[in-house]
Parts: C-alpha cells; sequence; structure tokens
C-alpha cells in the first residue's frame, strides 16, 4: 500500500471537506486504511495534516511532542 500515495489524495481532497467535518472524515479514512491492511505506525510516518494525526491518536500514543512533517502551501506533492 502506498501511503503517501494515499495521503497526498487526503491532502488535496481535504481542501474540499468543509472545515467542520475534516475531523470526521479524517477518522474514517484512516479507519479504511487501517481495515485494509495500514499500518498506523507507517501512517503516522506520512501523517501531513492535524485531522490525521488526531484520527491516528485512536490507534497508536503519539508523543506530545512528536511532530509531524506537513507541506508548505506552496510545496507540491510528489506522486511519482
Amino acid at each position: 500500500m502506498d501511503l503517501e500515495l494515499h495521503l497526498g489524495i487526503w491532502n488535496t481532497l481535504s481542501e474540499h471537506i468543509i472545515v467542520t467535518d475534516q475531523a470526521d472524515a479524517a477518522e474514517d479514512f484512516i479507519r479504511i486504511l487501517i481495515e485494509h491492511g495500514a499500518d498506523a505506525e507507517d501512517i503516522a510516518e506520512f501523517a501531513i495534516d492535524e485531522h490525521i494525526k488526531d484520527a491516528l491518536s485512536e490507534y497508536i500514543e503519539l508523543d506530545e511532542d512528536e511532530e509531524f512533517d506537513e507541506l508548505d502551501e506552496d510545496e507540491e506533492f510528489d506522486f511519482g
């Protein structure tokens, strides 16, 4: 499973989801990835926003100081 691709898709699609619905959408997104064999720790390596990070907290113990790489607004996501 190419988690970088999946999370890149999330990054693009989340911009089109009403902000108040993004947390629920992220929880569903992470649940589906995990149900289809993704490992929460592997997802955490590529986590791209706070909604994904929060959704992962149900599956793994995150350190409070643990930081996730976030894409700069000007940075394009590399799907290749």
